[in-house]
């Protein structure tokens, strides 16, 4: 709390967010926030209050809760090439995957333990295997979280899960949950933890059979099989 420039006194909120400043003389001062709340950015904007004898004034503020935007939420690629373009007629487009938002801080999975998701969305990958979070690759689900613009779409600090739920024609399915942790940082509304989840999808390679027949001997045979080749992988970036 200043008078002028100079600081008369310090003002430190408790759990329910409230300070008091005790006895100050008549006059005019100014309230500026020199430290955030755990995960809530700096407040910028100074608040002018007249101090009167025998009278308390009270200043009502409000926090603005540190998020990220999130742009590019997920890249697919093919597993064996390492790019995001499909081998022969198999498809990245149209894979689904399951984004949940918990409020809870954690390294794993927080469902492993039973804790419920604050929003659930699934979205759908577009002909590149490419994710972003906005409402045209969205299948279903919440609503989303914005900054205080109104406009960029965030999620709240907590933590973040992405699973493929449904795979792209020609490709097995990646049953990995990828983890990633918001946390705070720094003193702006806006922090800066997430990553682009890149999930490899091994092609699908089908059994072949055939029989080769001479045509000497009809009732020789040779048959030919190729077994169906299956392998995951997946990286997180």
């Amino acid at each position: 709390m200043f008078n002028g420039e100079v600081q008369v006194t310090s003002l430190v909120t408790d759990e329910n967010g409230y300070a008091t400043s005790g006895e100050l003389e008549s006059g005019s001062y100014t309230i500026r926030e020199l430290k955030a709340s755990p995960g809530y950015a700096v407040d910028t904007q100074s608040y002018n209050v007249t101090v009167e004898s025998d009278a308390t004034v009270s200043v009502e503020v409000t926090e603005v809760p540190q998020s990220n935007p999130l742009s590019l939420l997920v890249q697919k690629i093919d597993s064996e090439t390492g790019e995001g373009t499909a081998q022969g007629n198999a498809s990245l487009t149209g894979a689904e995957f399951t984004v949940k938002y918990y409020t809870v801080q954690s390294d794993d999975d927080p469902a492993a333990s039973g804790t419920e998701p604050e929003r659930t969305w699934v979205f759908r990958t577009d002909e590149e295997g490419r994710i972003e979070f906005t409402s045209e690759y969205l299948v279903s689900g919440d609503v989303f979280y914005y900054q205080m613009d109104g406009t960029t779409p965030c999620v709240p600090l907590g933590t973040v899960t992405v699973q493929e739920t449904k795979a792209p024609e020609g490709y097995l399915l990646n049953e990995s949950v990828f983890v990633q942790k918001i946390v705070a940082g720094g003193t702006l509304e806006t922090v800066e933890c997430y990553q682009t989840t890149t999930v490899a999808d091994q092609v699908y390679r089908g059994d072949l059979e055939f029989v080769k027949v001479s045509d000497g001997d009809l009732n020789r045979r040779q048959m030919f099989h190729f077994p169906l080749r299956q392998k995951r992988q997946a990286k997180a970036m």
